[in-house]
């Protein structure tokens, strides 16, 4: 972790006072974690719904920590001898230092990303950029499930001058969420990938989530860029919530200022034509699959073209994109091939899902084990009955086999929990098919695979 912040530094940060007149000898850095070498760290203690860090407070001293940050109005037994910064929020006042220690890198050139559906492979794709157009240790990226109100703030105290650039993912399940993550980001060009229905549950609906989103671009500067498809629901809350900042769109087939061109597909890799403002086009083949992932690219593009990164670096750093784990990870295990796919779902990205493999050439039998998509609210039944329509329809010869409360009542090959299911699919199993599993992560689909292909 890079960042310290001396004493005075932090109770300005936070608007917090040190109890006792009692204060640090120097500079520290910040942790939450007491398993931990904390040695040089002032400790922060986080309350969360499950736990309350303020009941380890000996635990973190005795990690090494030489400071601990607490709310004011929890009543604690503290340690002697150790300074004590007290807070109205310890999460807010996290967050304030992770924003201070964003605002010490003038030169640092911040793309901020959201979205529904594939924000975290347009992140990867950026990265991808920065890296080509810099190098990629001079790349700070979100790393895993890290694009929350604690994870942010974690990424951002990594920084240190010899960064470049910063490529930092910003998600939310609840309104209000993004707003926080883009006071610490302070992006300076920003792109909301997609709408669709996620999250519904507190988002209630396509404005919603739109209205939520477009919060990524409530700290851009004057000059910053807000980029966002050409087509989708939400887009004149997008359009007004970039304001007076220029505004780049991306789509397919001739729909936004950068967009791309499909030319073929299979599951193992595609090709398309990216089209830039200038009349270029650059053609990308790459081992990522479906117009998704070709639209995907676009707004990637869109937003580092945007903000100065030239065509043909563009161009020729998409296909170094390694996207993370459970994102069609291929297995091949006794003549079956697997597909693990179950990062997460959404009825957006299932339908991806969905037209890539209606145009996908397969040796054998589909068997697709799908598990139930989560936080879709009063829309939930419909989605999941639209889900097993258009499957049956663009599918027909398919194997659908369904996990998880979601899908109850719906399918006739059902199971409640992955393990269950998973011995099913041993059974059926015969060389030359081909399984895709997708679900919401509250599904653990991966757990009805064999092993090695999880």
């Amino acid at each position: 972790m890079a960042a310290v912040f001396l004493p005075d530094e932090l109770s300005a940060a936070t608007g917090g006072k040190w109890l006792s007149d009692l204060t640090p000898a120097g500079a520290l850095a910040i942790t939450t974690d007491t398993r931990c070498d904390n040695k040089g760290r002032i400790f922060f203690a986080l309350a969360g719904e499950r736990f309350d860090a303020h009941d380890f407070l000996m635990q973190a001293v005795d990690s090494g920590c030489e400071a601990l940050c607490i709310n004011r109005n929890r009543e604690v037994s503290l340690p002697a001898n150790i300074p004590v910064l007290t807070v109205d929020d310890t999460l807010k006042a996290m967050q304030n230092c992770a924003a201070m220690h964003r605002q010490r890198f003038a030169g640092l050139q911040v793309f901020g990303v959201t979205g529904s559906v594939g924000k975290t492979s347009v992140k990867e794709m950026l990265r991808a950029i920065c890296s080509c157009a810099s190098s990629a240790d001079k790349v700070l990226y979100t790393i895993g499930n890290t694009n929350n109100q604690i994870g942010v703030g974690q990424n951002l105290f990594k920084l240190d001058s010899c960064h470049k650039f910063a490529v930092l993912e910003a998600g939310t399940s609840s309104p209000g969420e993004i707003a926080p993550l883009a006071a610490m980001i302070m992006p300076h060009g920003a792109i909301v990938n997609s709408i669709a229905p996620c999250h519904l549950e507190k988002l209630i609906d396509l404005n919603g989530v739109a209205k939520e989103k477009s919060a990524i671009f409530s700290t851009l500067p004057d000059n910053g860029v807000a980029v966002f498809p050409a087509e989708c629901a939400g887009k004149d809350i997008l359009r007004t919530a970039a304001g007076k900042r220029r505004i780049v769109t991306f789509g397919i087939d001739g729909k936004g200022d950068i967009f791309a061109k499909f030319i073929s597909g299979e599951l193992t890799g595609s090709t398309f034509d990216l089209h830039f403002p200038d009349g270029t086009i650059h053609r990308i083949s790459w081992h990522l699959t479906g117009i998704h992932n070709a639209i995907n690219a676009a707004g990637a593009a869109a937003l580092a073209w945007a903000c100065g990164i030239p065509a043909e670096i563009i161009a020729r750093a998409l296909p170094q994109t390694e996207l993370p784990g459970m994102r069609m990870k291929k297995t091949v295990i006794n003549g079956v091939t697997f597909y693990n796919d179950a990062y997460n779902a959404n009825p957006a990205s299932m339908l991806a899902s969905v037209n890539l493999l209606a145009n996908a050439s397969l040796p054998g039998r589909l068997i697709l084990l799908l598990g139930g998509m989560r936080e879709l609210g009063d829309s939930s039944f419909a989605e999941h009955r639209n889900l097993l329509a258009l499957i049956k329809e663009k599918l027909p010869g398919a194997i659908t086999l369904t996990i998880g409360k979601e899908f109850e009542n719906l399918s006739g090959n059902h199971w409640q929990t992955p393990e269950e299911a998973g011995k099913y699919l041993l059974s059926i199993l015969k060389s030359g098919d081909t399984v895709f599993a997708k679900g919401s992560r509250g599904n653990a689909v991966e757990k009805a695979l064999p092993e090695e292909a999880r």
